[in-house]
């Protein structure tokens, strides 16, 4: 299931994510997220058997270009 979540404050979103991976230990989750500001606060967390990995893609426009669904302009 995929499910979208779009919010100014990136932490409740975050606070979500811990809480659907302490409520199901025994699922893997993956989660993507970045913020209108291209390239901040954007990143990957995963849970997998209550374990989870966080992976920062601070400052990586393809990454958030792709999860917004846009094409990067040429400066």
């Amino acid at each position: 299931r995929q499910m979208c979540i779009r919010d100014r404050n990136d932490s409740i979103a975050r606070n979500i994510f811990f809480t659907l991976a302490k409520a199901f230990p025994n699922s893997n989750i993956e989660w993507f997220y970045a913020d209108e500001e291209i390239g901040t606060n954007c990143g990957e967390l995963y849970a997998q058997d209550g374990i989870i990995t966080e992976i920062d893609c601070d400052g990586d426009t393809e990454f958030a270009h792709t999860l917004w669904n846009i094409e990067a302009v040429a400066a």
